[in-house]
């Protein structure tokens, strides 16, 4: 049982003192225990009555014609009905305790997923500024290599080899078309330029061992424009 039961420690000591008030009965509070107090009132309750039915002060014989026994009777079943209603209390407090506990349990995982959720979020939003930004890049090299190519106004024809590591790229012009085919050797399996027959309009040592994508026909076009306007 708790020792520091208001109605043990406090009421009891108190209440028969003239100068005491409501306002000064106090209780520690955090040890406070509703059950306990339950259980000290009621231990309280029946050892009075316990003393009031043994007492050789107030011995029946003394209250003859009087209805103290009924009375006392009375008050037991009163003290009964109220020590029911108090445990139904008592019960419906428990339940409630247990679903605050529940309650502050299902605060804790919803915040924790909240925080994986914002994290979750952060790192959603962060991909899509990545994607936007590389999605910017793209779009800028898109529009210069457009700007780069609008102009290829040549002509790019296969020739099959005997030599299965290797193909031959004839190059025409529309602006040179007096110039025989560009003749251009490429490694088929990495795409890179072996050798570059130009029939002497041009060096081309530089092109050799590049790679044959758009910009090294864009630098190829350069060069014969520079040729052939020279």
């Amino acid at each position: 049982m708790n020792n520091t039961s208001l109605y043990n420690t406090v009421l009891l000591e108190n209440v028969e003192n003239s100068d005491t008030s409501w306002s000064d009965i106090k209780c520690d509070w955090s040890t406070f225990s509703f059950k306990d107090e339950l259980i000290a009132r009621e231990c309280y309750i029946t050892e009075t009555i316990q003393r009031v039915k043994e007492s050789d002060l107030l011995s029946l014989k003394e209250f003859e014609g009087s209805n103290f026994e009924e009375d006392l009777e009375k008050f037991t079943r009163k003290y009964r009905d109220a020590k029911k209603e108090n445990y139904d209390i008592l019960k419906k407090c428990e339940e409630a305790r247990r679903t605050r506990e529940e309650l502050i349990e299902s605060c804790k995982k919803l915040e924790s997923t909240g925080g994986e959720l914002s994290d979750i979020k952060n790192s959603l939003e962060s991909e899509i500024s990545k994607i936007t930004s590389d999605h910017k890049l793209h779009k800028a090299a898109y529009k210069t290599a457009l700007q780069h190519y609008n102009n290829f106004d040549f002509n790019v024809a296969i020739v099959e080899s005997s030599d299965d590591d290797i193909f031959v790229a004839n190059v025409t012009f529309k602006f040179a078309k007096h110039i025989e085919p560009i003749k251009i050797v490429v490694n088929r399996n990495q795409r890179k330029i072996i050798e570059i027959d130009s029939h002497g309009l041009m060096d081309t040592q530089n092109f050799e061992d590049v790679n044959f994508d758009p910009l090294f026909f864009c630098n190829l076009r350069q060069k014969v424009l520079d040729s052939v306007n020279s």
